[in-house]
């Protein structure tokens, strides 16, 4: 699992400059994406919808950071974290259904734990941090 921008893995921003990410994986896989925003944790994907997403093998996917919760950093200072997980399978069934009960701590420690328990399937992690400067 590839997780990037067009800049690289370590891009930075003027304030107002687009951000796309782009996420590439080298086979098949369903990936699941969570991105911090004013209400804790939340499900990223191209269509919008919560969950994860099938994503052919050796295929760039283009995710405009206008779609993260909360929208894009925009103030010198601000960033944005986004993390993804790839799985062979579809794994929607076995993840937390309700992120925003808890801190963001808790939320993210619950999503890492339920891919931890998928240990029988392989998993790949990637993570992203979008700045602006």
């Amino acid at each position: 699992l590839w997780l990037g921008t067009e800049r690289g893995r370590a891009p930075r921003y003027a304030p107002g400059e687009e951000m796309t990410v782009v996420l590439q994986t080298n086979r098949d896989a369903y990936v699941y994406c969570y991105a911090e925003g004013p209400a804790g944790l939340a499900g990223v994907s191209p269509s919008g919808l919560e969950g994860g997403f099938a994503v052919p093998g050796n295929t760039s996917v283009r995710l405009s950071a206008r779609r993260l919760p909360g929208g894009p950093p925009e103030l010198p200072g601000q960033q944005r974290q986004l993390r993804c997980w790839a799985t062979e399978a579809d794994v929607s069934d076995r993840l937390p259904v309700q992120l925003t009960a808890t801190s963001a701590t808790e939320q993210t420690r619950r999503l890492e734990a339920a891919f931890d328990h998928l240990s029988a399937m392989q998993t790949a992690e990637a993570q992203l941090v979008l700045r602006v400067e």
